[in-house]
C-alpha cells in the first residue's frame, strides 16, 4: 500500500515538473531570442583591429622638449616596443590616442610640461607592376589606393581591375576602378598588394586591330580578284 503510494506521488510529482517545463518554454525560448539578438550586436560593437596597435607595426614618437626620445619604435610579436627610461612597455591592442595618453602619463616624472605626438606606421609591402616595388612604412590611415601611389603608381603595364591584397594567407582580388566604398577600409603589417600584368588582348589592342584590318584587307582583295 505503501509502495503504490509512493508511486503514485512520483507520477504526480513528474507531471507537475513537465507542466512547469511546457509553462517555462515560452519563456526560455524569448530570451534565447533576445541573446542572439544581443550577441551580435555586441560583436558589431567590438573595435576593428585596424584601428589598433598590432604586432609587426612601428611607433612614431617625438616629445617636443625631449628630441632624445623621439624615434621610430618597433612592436615585437607581445605587443611591447623598449622605450628610453621606459624600457618594456605593452602598446598592443591599445589606440595610437590610448597609447599617447599612457606614454604622456608615464613621461610625466622625466618630461615637465611636454606634449608627446604618437604615430602608428604600418609594414606594407607593394609589388608587382608598379613603377618602385618595395617595403614602405606606411601611415595607419593609409589606404590601399594611397600605398599604390607611394609606390609610384601602376606602370603601363598594371592591371587596376585585378590588383591582389594578401593577408594572413588569404587573397582578395580588388578592382580600383570599382567606388572607394568597396576598397579595404585600411592595411595592417604584413600585407602585400601585388598589381598583376593586364591581360595579353589588352596590351596588344593596337596589333591586335592592325592585324585584323591587314587580313580583311587581303581576303578582300583575293576574293574582288575572282
Amino acid at each position: 500500500m505503501y509502495s503504490g503510494g509512493w508511486m503514485y506521488s512520483g507520477v504526480v510529482d513528474d507531471m507537475e515538473y513537465r507542466a512547469r517545463l511546457r509553462r517555462a518554454y515560452p519563456l526560455v525560448l524569448s530570451l534565447a531570442m533576445i541573446a542572439a539578438g544581443f550577441l551580435p550586436a555586441m560583436a558589431q560593437d567590438t573595435p576593428s583591429s585596424s584601428g589598433l596597435v598590432l604586432p609587426g607595426d612601428q611607433i612614431g614618437i617625438r616629445a617636443w622638449t625631449a628630441s632624445e626620445m623621439d624615434g621610430p619604435y618597433d612592436v615585437d610579436e607581445l605587443g611591447d616596443v623598449i622605450l628610453p627610461r621606459l624600457g618594456r612597455v605593452a602598446v598592443g591592442g591599445l589606440t595610437p590616442l590610448q597609447v599617447r595618453d599612457s606614454l604622456q602619463r608615464a613621461y610625466k616624472e622625466f618630461l615637465r610640461g611636454t606634449t608627446v605626438e604618437v604615430r602608428v606606421l604600418r609594414r606594407v609591402g607593394v609589388g608587382g607592376e608598379v613603377r618602385v616595388p618595395a617595403l614602405y612604412w606606411v601611415d595607419a590611415t593609409i589606404s590601399l589606393r594611397d600605398a599604390i601611389a607611394m609606390a609610384g603608381g601602376l606602370s603601363p603595364m598594371g592591371d587596376p581591375g585585378r590588383v591582389l591584397l594578401l593577408r594572413s594567407g588569404t587573397r582578395t582580388t580588388i578592382d580600383l576602378e570599382a567606388a572607394s566604398s568597396d576598397l579595404p577600409t585600411a592595411l595592417l603589417s604584413g600585407d602585400q598588394i601585388v598589381v598583376p600584368l593586364r591581360s595579353w588582348l589588352s596590351r596588344n589592342t593596337p596589333l591586335v586591330v592592325s592585324t585584323g584590318v591587314s587580313l580583311v584587307t587581303v581576303f578582300g582583295a583575293i576574293l574582288l580578284a575572282r
